[in-house]
């Protein structure tokens, strides 16, 4: 994969501080995001199939059992998404929604997922990542 820096759009707010493209709460200058670019879905997106072997391998379940599992798992993680509700599920992480919006027959979901850099680490942090 190659990495590239990529930037959010800014612009000036009344006060001469920089707010987010869509209004709403200054933010501080900081440092660029790193983003890393996938040549191609086909080779970084992880399908149903790749997802239910992984499962079976890991778990040693037999494959008809596991998949009713996953299936209904994945279901209720995108009816909770649909409600516009997050979640926080270890080791998975927390997500937290920006922002949804309708287009055409489809739902699009801006959202921030959270997640420890090393599993097991202990920190001073609560779960949503603020400091007490």
């Amino acid at each position: 994969m190659e990495e590239t820096k990529q930037t959010i759009k800014k612009k000036k707010g009344k006060a001469g501080g920089e707010t987010r493209a869509g209004g709403g709460a200054e933010m501080p200058a900081g440092p660029k995001l790193k983003v890393a670019k996938a040549q191609g879905a086909a080779e970084t997106d992880l399908r149903m199939k790749e997802l239910l072997d992984r499962v079976v391998e890991r778990t040693q379940a037999k494959k008809a059992d596991a998949k009713p599992v996953i299936e209904a798992m994945l279901a209720l993680l995108g009816e909770t998404l649909a409600e516009g509700r997050g979640f926080n599920l270890a080791p998975l992480g927390k997500l937290s929604i920006n922002r949804t919006a309708e287009k055409g027959p489809n739902r699009v979901v801006v959202a921030k997922l959270r997640q420890k850099l090393t599993p097991g680490t202990q920190d001073t942090e609560d779960s949503d990542g603020a400091p007490d």
